[in-house]
């Protein structure tokens, strides 16, 4: 029995960790974001509408929900292993 015990609480640590990092990924994704739409904001009207910009703030999106995402899949988990 202890040794089930003892698994399923370094399986939960270690899926806790998983998150640590997954939202450290979604403050950065998200930080870069916050980033690129200042500088999107400061364009003018047509310099923004021919942008680059506006491709890497959609997948940084992207990017930030599926991070999202993850994460509720990790905490699924535990809540499966408790």
């Amino acid at each position: 029995m202890d040794e089930h015990i003892e698994y399923y609480t370094d399986l939960i640590a270690h899926i806790n960790e998983q998150i640590n990092q997954e939202n450290i990924k979604l403050f950065d994704y998200e930080s870069m974001l916050l980033k690129e739409q200042m500088k999107l904001s400061e364009y003018s009207f047509f310099k923004r509408l021919f942008s680059n910009n506006k491709r890497l703030i959609l997948r940084l999106e992207k990017l930030a929900y599926k991070s999202t995402q993850t994460v509720a899949g990790y905490r699924s988990q535990i809540e499966e292993h408790k």
